[in-house]
């Protein structure tokens, strides 16, 4: 609780707590802020008990007392103060500045209750003085590894409190030269969250109890271990890699044939185009959906592998083919597509056969990519799917489009800034009805 005390009238008055600490017997940290004019001042605060009467009678749970003393001063002068002896031997060395008001100062009476007052004992602070709710704010910012080598075994309390986290997170990176053998070490069996480093070699065995996990171009031998039964509760899933391996396909079956019947959430990011396997069975658990190339067939097998998918984000792969025949899939209510600097009436085509198959969607996110010195031409009379959102989202609530230019000198010239201008006012013209419409203009 902080009390700020306007009075500056000598004597102080400390009644003028009684109806607010009688109403808080459980607070263990009090604040109050008072000031006075220091040349009043010297004999009153000889005898001034700094509210510890009023703290002994009330707050029996008090811990902490903070007392901001503002003093003001007209006149420059050195000033030493002596605070009660009776209670602590508080020196106060205060420069005050030439103006009428001075800074204020703060006096943190840890220590300034004797065992008359029966408050706080004259201990200094320590670390598990403080609450649990501020340890685990403190210790959830830490490695795995650092909070079980500093913390575990400490004492009971400990213990108890780092078996409890469901936010552990450990790092391993590849330049890290303390590459210990987990198998030894009891901190793995508590680790929730796992990100791996490029090209780290170790087991994934020794983490059980892991419910999200990234791995960056992992090793094949690292990534034929993403086993269900190794993994069973893993619920986040990100993989980041840029070559072709075997243990791709399999990992591929495993995410979209329901062998992690936990995962929510899957990352899958690569420089080709998404391994399907045509026997996929259903994945009911997924929900949301990264992943980078795909093409129509994949965006089929997909919608038809996940039924409770609801959000998608990939990058369209241009291909020569059409499927047109993709599944209606009712609960997908945000989709974020990618565009490359290709064929725009392809895109749009793709986009449209895309669109018609998720009618419930609310959101909608496109990034498009525009290279071209001949960008004027595509954009004179376009009508950035205004068209198609009408005839195929008819619940859509937000469409977002991101315009990304080329920021080489020689066609820079081909959108300046007076049509970037022209841009931003067809685009909110074209989208005016019942959903919210942004357009994104930048140069990368």
């Amino acid at each position: 609780m902080t009390i700020p005390v306007v009075d500056m009238i000598l004597p102080w008055n400390d009644q003028v707590f009684d109806n607010y600490l009688c109403c808080v017997p459980n607070s263990e940290k009090l604040v109050i802020y008072r000031s006075i004019f220091i040349s009043k001042a010297d004999e009153f605060l000889l005898e001034y008990d700094w509210s510890a009467s009023k703290i002994a009678l009330y707050l029996l749970s008090a811990r902490r007392f903070y007392f901001y003393f503002q003093i003001i001063q007209i006149e420059e002068k050195f000033v030493n103060i002596d605070i009660n002896p009776e209670i602590s031997i508080l020196r106060i060395d205060y420069h005050l500045r030439s103006t009428k008001f001075c800074q204020a100062f703060t006096i943190q009476m840890n220590q300034i209750f004797t065992a008359q007052s029966h408050i706080m004992n004259t201990h200094k602070s320590q670390l598990e003085d403080l609450p649990n709710e501020l340890l685990s704010e403190i210790l959830r910012n830490l490695d795995a590894r650092d909070v079980f080598r500093a913390f575990y075994q400490v004492n009971s309390r400990f213990n108890e409190l780092i078996q409890s986290f469901q936010h552990l997170q450990l790092t391993f990176h590849m330049n890290s030269n303390n590459f210990l053998k987990t198998n030894d070490e009891i901190f793995s069996f508590y680790v929730y969250t796992l990100i791996i480093s490029p090209w780290i070699n170790f087991n994934l065995q020794n983490f059980p109890r892991v419910r999200r996990l990234r791995l960056d171009n992992p090793l094949p031998k690292v990534l034929e271990q993403l086993q269900p039964n190794v993994m069973p509760h893993l619920e986040y899933l990100s993989v980041f890699y840029t070559y072709n391996m075997y243990e791709m396909v399999i990992l591929h079956e495993n995410v979209f044939s329901n062998r992690f019947v936990n995962l929510k959430s899957c990352e899958l990011y690569e420089k080709q185009t998404l391994i399907t396997i045509p026997h996929w069975t259903q994945s009911p658990s997924l929900q949301v959906l990264k992943t980078e190339y795909i093409d129509s067939t994949i965006f089929k097998i997909i919608l038809s592998a996940c039924p409770n998918l609801y959000f998608f984000k990939f990058y369209l792969y241009p291909t020569n083919g059409m499927t047109t025949d993709i599944p209606l899939h009712y609960n997908l209510k945000h989709m974020i597509i990618e565009l490359q600097d290709v064929d725009w009436y392809y895109d749009d085509n793709t986009i449209n056969a895309f669109l018609k198959s998720v009618p419930k969607l609310e959101q909608l996110e496109i990034h498009r990519r525009f290279y071209s010195q001949h960008m004027r031409e595509n954009i004179k009379d376009y009508d950035w799917f205004s068209l198609i959102i009408k005839h195929r989202l008819p619940i859509l609530r937000r469409f977002r489009f991101y315009f990304h230019l080329s920021k080489e000198e020689k066609l820079i010239g081909c959108i300046d800034e007076n049509i970037q201008i022209q841009i931003e006012r067809n685009f909110h013209d074209v989208h005016k009805g019942l959903y919210q419409a942004q357009i994104f203009i930048d140069r990368e």
